[in-house]
């Protein structure tokens, strides 16, 4: 099915599915941002679609879980953990 894609979390290793929104935020730079918290170990995860292959691109945010009213600018995206990635 696309837009549904197995993902793991950059902190636990935690695995869950990731539906793709109908309707999603585009953020200022013209990215699919999604916001969204780990179903393992609860922590904030902030991530945009890679246009070049439509995977989710996941990083670790501080303090609440992001969401569509509060995803910061796309400047976030610059400074990734260096242990974020999906999963191909």
């Amino acid at each position: 099915m696309r837009g549904t894609q197995v993902i793991e979390c950059p902190r636990c290793t935690g695995r869950f599915m990731f539906f793709r929104s109908t309707n999603p935020l585009i953020d200022s730079c013209g990215f699919e941002s999604y916001g969204l918290a780990c179903k393992e170990c609860g922590i904030g995860l902030a991530g945009i679609i890679d246009p070049s292959d439509e995977k989710l691109l996941l990083t670790e945010v501080e303090g609440e879980t992001p969401n569509a009213s509060t995803l910061a600018p796309h400047s976030i995206f610059f400074r990734p953990s260096t242990r974020a990635r999906s999963l191909g």
